[in-house]
């Protein structure tokens, strides 16, 4: 078990950095391409915080047939990234971070609830079978709602991004900093990511029957943690430099590409619907994940005018929710 811990270790260091690092020459990227105007620049990089679930979830079913533990992290990710939230809140002196909130930001959040209401229809209603050719029903709405669920988020935003790219032109933030250079690095980046995460699975599901603790808890828990990271460090980058809301809506984001992960996981699955492989443990994180999710809309409609405490209520709530989970979490293991 040891071996497998330290193992798994090593490659959580590997995806934390290169992937931090992978965010950073993605905007170096498109600021000297212009492609973060666009509408194909702002999802190519709004997905690369998210690429360690993507392969790990991929590589999951694909390589070692182990649903559960890609379910695991893409259910934890979205809560372990709502938590990454209520971390940054506590960089917020006199008010919370939810009040310093773009609006826009509610309707990623209520779609980010959507989703996660869909999924939890497919495992109430699995025994009825419901399927569209090989896919749960639930894959197929989720994969149509994001295609158009992009394109109206980015219209609602509109204005902020364009305010924000005014500034980046301005400013230009990485003149010293050749195109060639940027797109090199980015690929040695990508490179290890992509690795890491593909043999990811195989150290997680050896130290989940080592341990005990089983693939939904070690998926839902550390390797949805662990992958999640990388969205922690960038975060906190734009929150250094005042981005709040890039900040914010880089999580609230990345929940939504999470859950897109899951239908795309069903369309590569084809031994039976995705929702086939859910279980408790995972219902237990959508659950969280909806009411976490649901208190930060309070907040950011709400807008309190300051914090009595070091922490607001609605990071406060997240906490609790989170050290809930991970005792439901590890009782059914």
């Amino acid at each position: 078990m040891f071996l497998y811990s330290v193992e798994f270790l090593i490659l959580a260091m590997v995806i934390v950095y290169s992937g931090s690092k992978l965010s950073q020459y993605g905007d170096i990227i498109a600021e000297k391409t212009g492609l973060g105007g666009s509408l194909i620049g702002i999802v190519l990089l709004a997905t690369i915080t998210s690429l360690p679930e993507l392969i790990n979830s991929v590589s999951s079913v694909v390589l070692i047939d182990a649903p559960v533990l890609a379910l695991g992290d893409i259910l934890g990710s979205c809560v372990f990234n709502l938590v990454i939230l209520a971390i940054l809140d506590l960089w917020q002196k006199d008010v919370p971070l939810s009040t310093k909130a773009y609006y826009g930001n509610t309707l990623s959040a209520a779609i980010g609830i959507l989703f996660l209401s869909l999924i939890l229809l497919a495992y109430i209603v699995k025994d009825l079978n419901i399927r569209i050719f090989w896919l749960g029903f639930e894959s197929v709405i989720i994969f149509f709602i994001y295609i158009l669920s992009v394109r109206l988020i980015y219209i609602h935003n509109k204005r902020e991004v364009v305010k924000y790219l005014h500034r980046a032109v301005e400013e230009k933030k990485y003149d010293h900093i050749m195109l060639k250079v940027a797109i090199k690095k980015y690929s040695i980046n990508a490179f290890f990511v992509v690795l890491s995460a593909t043999f990811l699975p195989y150290t997680a599901d050896k130290l989940a029957v080592a341990s005990g603790l089983g693939q939904c808890f070690v998926g839902s828990v550390l390797v949805g943690m662990v992958t999640s990271l990388p969205e922690l460090v960038v975060s906190i980058t734009a929150m250094k430099i005042n981005a709040i809301d890039m900040a914010i809506g880089n999580i609230l984001g990345s929940n939504i590409f999470d859950i897109f992960i899951y239908s795309l996981v069903d369309m590569i699955y084809i031994k039976d619907v995705i929702s086939a492989s859910l279980l408790k443990g995972h219902i237990i994180s959508i659950i969280s994940a909806i009411f976490m999710t649901s208190v930060l809309i309070a907040a950011f409609i709400f807008r309190a005018e300051k914090k009595r405490f070091f922490v607001s209520v609605d990071a406060f709530i997240i906490f609790v929710v989170y050290i809930v989970l991970l005792l439901f979490e590890y009782k059914l293991r």
